[in-house]
């Protein structure tokens, strides 16, 4: 992620953390990370994003 990046796409925060915009998508329809929204655009502030990375568990879920 870029450090001076306040906020993303869900293009642009799927690219960073190497997983889809639909997958974010998913993950903020069911409330686990917050959109904020520029008029009617939505975007993830970079702070949310690290956050959300941090919450994820450490091994995978089986």
């Amino acid at each position: 992620m870029d450090p001076k990046k306040r906020a993303y796409t869900f293009e642009q925060a799927g690219e960073a953390v190497g997983v889809s915009s639909r997958t974010l998508r998913r993950f903020v329809e069911r409330g686990d990370l917050a959109a904020k929204y520029i008029n009617s655009k939505p975007v993830i502030l970079a702070s949310e994003l690290e956050a959300w990375l941090e919450s994820l568990p450490s091994e995978p879920v089986r």
